[in-house]
């Protein structure tokens, strides 16, 4: 421990041997040492931490053979795709051939699904029907005449099952078969709002003024209580045969989410509207043989229509530990060499603010000398004194 501390003592970089009285016996050369030391480590654990934090991105592209394939094939597209996704968790962006593909060249059906009240009203109807004061009295021509002319306005609405639409789905970028599913379902929704829109509109604005009685009724009546045999008996007066079959028929409909019957009107009388699609021909066959989706095979997918030219994704790379303490080594020797520099231009500056002008060094000197005469006149006095006293002793 001893020969360390001798041996830090007298480290000296800056070749400066000479003592220095502020610091007693410490040089001034080993001052300077040690804080270019110090400076000198608090550097290099800066510059490794802002190398390692550095990020390099790399692009890579996947393209196809251009003499035998017109777009990349969707199994080195599914590949190259699950690779990126999963092991690189980065983003897996493909150029299309054209940004706009219509959605007849990739939808197979449409599905409707109503809500059931339509048919729930035929049901109940033919059970009034048979009963000639329920078929031509107030019931039947207030309640279920208006019904059947909805149903069958709505019905004319409502697309085809191999209906294609005109829209065309929109992109630049082929989309992802997560990101189409998600689409086509916002497609069909919007389908659905549009249809149901239309309908509301024109309930809304022509009902209560040509069939006012109807209208209220529609907004005043739960299916709750048609399904109640009571309310047709208390309500209108029907007979308690008529009423069980009346009401047997409205028991189907769903009353939590149709609490009262302007609600299915205002719907359109639609639950929902599924669309089926073919996302690339090349599994259609597949996944008709497994009875997953009434696929037409005749369609031509959407990847087939998008016909992909070039993917391109992006990586993420940060330097390595042996990479950062190579690049630092590097630049220390320029570093080193520049601490030197700032090192001595603040001890010069430290000196220059720090030293007494010429002035007051001179004003400094005349005050010693004045001191010194002044101690030696006082020396010589006291001097006399003694000898004066020894004489007289004497």
């Amino acid at each position: 421990m001893p020969a360390a501390y001798s041996m830090m003592k007298t480290a000296n970089v800056y070749k400066e041997p000479q003592l220095d009285e502020s610091y007693g016996t410490v040089k001034r050369g080993f001052v300077k040492t040690i804080i270019h030391i110090v400076l000198l480590l608090i550097l290099i654990i800066v510059l490794c931490v802002y190398y390692s934090r550095i990020e390099e991105a790399k692009k890579h592209t996947l393209t196809y053979d251009k003499e035998t394939q017109k777009f990349i094939p969707f199994s080195v597209y599914k590949a190259k795709q699950n690779e990126v996704f999963v092991e690189l968790d980065t983003a897996f962006i493909c150029e299309c051939a054209t940004s706009s593909v219509p959605w007849g060249s990739v939808i197979t059906s449409i599905t409707i699904s109503d809500d059931y009240v339509c048919p729930a009203a035929y049901i109940s109807y033919a059970a009034c029907y048979n009963d000639t004061q329920c078929r031509d009295g107030p019931v039947g021509n207030q309640i279920y005449q208006p019904i059947g002319a909805l149903c069958g306005t709505a019905y004319t609405l409502y697309p085809e099952p191999s209906e294609n639409p005109e829209s065309s789905i929109v992109s630049s970028t082929l989309l992802t078969e997560d990101t189409f599913f998600e689409l086509e379902e916002q497609f069909a929704f919007t389908m659905q709002e549009d249809i149901a829109r239309s309908f509301r509109t024109s309930f809304e604005m022509t009902y209560p003024l040509v069939n006012a009685d109807f209208y209220d009724w529609a907004w005043d009546s739960t299916f709750e209580e048609l399904s109640n045999e009571s309310y047709w008996i208390d309500q209108w007066n029907m007979s308690d045969f008529t009423a069980f079959g009346v009401a047997s028929g409205w028991q189907e409909v769903d009353s939590d989410s149709l609490p009262r019957f302007a609600h299915a009107i205002n719907e359109a009388f639609l639950n929902y509207i599924y669309i089926d699609y073919v996302y690339t021909s090349s599994n259609a066959s597949e996944l008709a043989a497994a009875g997953k989706e009434p696929l037409n095979l005749n369609t031509d997918g959407y990847y087939e229509s998008c016909q992909p030219q070039k993917c391109e994704w992006v990586t993420i790379k940060r330097k390595g530990w042996v990479e950062i303490v190579t690049i630092v080594f590097g630049v220390l020797g320029g570093v080193h060499a520049a601490l030197f520099i700032v090192i001595n231009a603040i001890k010069a500056i430290a000196d220059k603010v720090c030293s007494k002008t010429p002035a007051a060094e001179e004003e400094d000197n005349a005050g010693n000398n004045r001191a010194t005469s002044t101690q030696m006149a006082d020396s010589d006095k006291q001097e006399q004194t003694e000898l004066v006293a020894r004489a007289e002793s004497d």
